[in-house]
């Protein structure tokens, strides 16, 4: 939908050739050379057919620098004869079938898209880079992220600086007009964009890989906090502080007492088929191939607008697919609620005002149920499931490409025993879901029990069921899906 560039795009595109010395022939290869020659792509989200037509199924849509492989030109395929397609493969990133297609030949070029000084917010150093340009950046890859950054530019430089509560005051009273660019860029979004292709979910061998690469060389602060952060472990014990390493010692100790079920190919069969469990609309939409949309609410002036928050003249912003995918509740009895959710989320934009603090804070888990004692260690009086987004039971949700095919998975859980020292857990239980009941587990989910995080006053002083992690059966492998640990507060 968005590989066609606007006119004034296509301009920028070509200045862009001009700044890369050198790389003019890039952006004309010749496409008549051998076949399985490499090529790059240097469009946003190309379209790859199954014909050399503009009709035909939309395959996939190939990212910015994408490498493929130039199979036959346009002049050797009597069907794609002066269509200006040509003939490539491409290997996804997140697994699935090799697929072999036609694309425009004006998108492929003999080397990657540059990254020029403009397309980079800051310099190596972290300090601000005066060039970086977000409307070019914008029309070169359309996001979200590039709008708001020029609309951050244009409050920058059109409205006074906020010195003292009289230069905030006047600040806040000047009005924003509409911006042509902005309005075009607005416009753009609402009609739908693909969210980039998120980054491979990490292979079970890989995170045992890491482990061992921890357990034998503790000293390796960079690689322990890597181990960590992978397993989305945190408090005093798990951050290494007490004392300096150890946090890394215990993951590695964690992911090595871990002993996963023999996986065979079953129910997913690439990393297109489930979707990591904390990935937001744009990440779900480069995940599935779904467009997804942004339709932005205008700042209201007068008195009911005291908070004055917002970025230039938007003050919300909602994200939502353009067509549903499958969000499935996954119970530990093995209870599946799936319903259809073009996963739509509604952001407030507070621009230069300090939104509310822990604004939409939800204590506990954020994708499962919990045990009612836990509420207890940082002062909750009381356990009301009816405050909480997720059912009595629940243990994980999942966002998938097509429903389950069960309302009940065969389930079988296992006590684990752990050494507190080694893993920081005093035990866990391990959960083995059979999703389409055809023998293979499909989905392992892992709860760790040992003294969590707390809030303000530190560790708790008791062993709490607070971190999860789990892992997918794709093609027949484990990957990492995603973790979740118990919310204990928000901050002060």
């Amino acid at each position: 939908m968005q590989c066609q560039p606007e006119p004034r795009a296509a301009r920028w595109l070509a200045g862009l050739v001009a700044l890369a010395a050198g790389l003019a022939a890039a952006q004309s290869p010749d496409v008549n050379a051998p076949s399985d020659q490499p090529r790059w792509v240097d469009g946003s989200n190309v379209n790859l057919r199954s014909a050399p037509t503009l009709s035909s199924e939309v395959l996939a849509r190939l990212p910015l620098n994408a490498r493929v492989l130039l199979r036959a030109a346009a002049s050797t395929v009597p069907a794609a004869a002066n269509s200006g397609y040509c003939q490539v493969r491409w290997e996804p990133t997140l697994g699935g079938p090799v697929l072999t297609g036609y694309t425009a030949c004006r998108y492929l070029g003999l080397v990657p898209v540059p990254t020029l000084p403009w397309l980079q917010a800051q310099l190596p150093d972290g300090s601000t880079n005066a060039q970086f340009d977000p409307l070019r950046l914008f029309w070169l890859a359309p996001s979200w992220a590039a709008l708001a950054a020029y609309a951050h530019q244009l409050e920058a430089l059109q409205l006074p600086a906020a010195k003292d509560e009289a230069s905030a005051a006047l600040r806040r009273a000047t009005v924003r007009p509409p911006d042509a660019e902005l309005e075009r860029m607005k416009a753009h979004l609402a009609l739908g964009i693909h969210g980039p292709q998120p980054k491979p979910l990490l292979a079970w061998v890989a995170l045992q890989r890491q482990a061992q690469q921890v357990a034998g060389d503790p000293g390796a602060a960079e690689r322990a906090a890597q181990l960590v952060n992978t397993l989305g472990l945190h408090g005093p014990v798990s951050d290494g502080s007490e004392p300096p390493g150890h946090g890394g010692v215990q993951a590695a100790g964690l992911v090595r007492a871990i002993a996963l079920p023999r996986a065979s190919p079953s129910l997913f069969g690439s990393q297109r088929d489930v979707a990591a469990l904390h990935e937001d609309t744009a990440a779900l939409s480069g995940r599935f191939g779904i467009i997804h949309t942004h339709q932005t609410r205008p700042r209201q002036s007068g008195a009911d607008d005291a908070w004055d928050a917002g970025v230039w003249d938007m003050a919300r912003v909602t994200t939502a697919l353009v067509r549903p995918l499958v969000r499935s509740t996954v119970f530990r009895d093995g209870r599946l609620h799936s319903a259809p959710s073009h996963a739509r989320r509604t952001q407030n934009l507070w621009g230069d005002v300090d939104g509310p603090m822990c604004e939409g804070f939800v204590g506990g888990f954020a994708l499962g149920d919990s045990e009612p004692r836990i509420w207890g260690d940082y002062g909750v009086a009381e356990y009301n499931p009816a405050r909480l987004p997720n059912p009595p039971g629940s243990l994980v949700v999942l966002h998938t490409r097509r429903a389950l095919p069960l309302t009940m998975a065969p389930v079988v859980s296992q006590p684990l025993q752990l050494d507190r020292a080694r893993t920081g857990f005093v035990r866990a239980t391990q959960w083995h879901f059979d999703l389409d009941a055809d023998g293979v587990p499909d989905l392992v989910a892992i709860e760790g029990v040992g003294r969590g995080p707390g809030h303000l006053d530190g560790p708790t002083k008791t062993d709490d069921a607070w971190y999860r992690l789990f892992f997918a059966n794709i093609a027949g492998r484990w990957f990492v899906l995603g973790h979740d640990a118990f919310a204990y507060g928000c901050g002060c």
